[in-house]
């Protein structure tokens, strides 16, 4: 059944990222999620879906990528936290999540449209902590999940023109809780985290 899934799922990536170089699409496949994974053009095709990843790396952290189990799709994505307040976070998640990052993106609409196979979609913001160099050494990274939203297709097939609509105003006026507790099976945030983070 695993093996029919990907086989399908290969399929739909294929057919969508025929329009761009292959060349293009291999060697930045290879960068981000090495040259023998063989899900690589499906990740890339919900990568321009949701436009989330604007760099390649080494400028793109490691972590940041996109996975896939089963029928789910996971997008995790380092948004430093900075001087953001939670509000601003939650309605930049919701945003990039319902609608796509960039004007060229359809976010959870053209991942669920376009990849029958996808069962439930999932983002996560994470915080990398990066410690100062002491001596000779420097010590360990610290990855710190703080924000998780995630939307099964039943959740997804429910989003009418009334709801798009009321995630477009929420994300306008950066106050999306309501929103997010309504759309999505699970919305976890981890305030505690933002504000010692952000001195609040």
């Amino acid at each position: 059944m695993k093996r029919l899934l990907l086989c399908v799922l290969l399929l739909v990536a294929t057919d969508a990222t025929a329009q761009v170089r292959p060349d293009a699409v291999t060697a930045r496949a290879a960068q981000v999620y090495g040259a023998d994974d063989p899900t690589a053009p499906l990740k890339l095709r919900v990568e321009q879906l949701t436009g989330i990843y604007l760099v390649d790396p080494p400028r793109r952290h490691a972590t940041e990528r996109v996975s896939l189990k089963g029928g789910e799709v996971r997008i995790t994505y380092w948004q430093t936290i900075g001087g953001a307040t939670d509000e601003e976070l939650l309605a930049r998640a919701v945003g990039w999540f319902v609608l796509g990052r960039t004007q060229y993106a359809t976010g959870a609409r053209g991942v669920f449209g376009e990849m029958p196979a996808v069962e439930r979609m999932v983002l996560t913001f994470e915080d990398v902590v990066r410690p100062e160099r002491k001596g000779r050494r420097r010590g360990e990274e610290e990855v710190h999940e703080y924000l998780t939203l995630e939307m099964s297709r039943a959740k997804f097939e429910q989003l009418d023109a009334a709801r798009l609509e009321r995630v477009k105003q929420c994300v306008q006026k950066v106050r999306c809780g309501p929103v997010a507790r309504e759309l999505f099976d699970k919305a976890r945030f981890d305030q505690k985290y933002t504000r010692a983070r952000a001195g609040r």
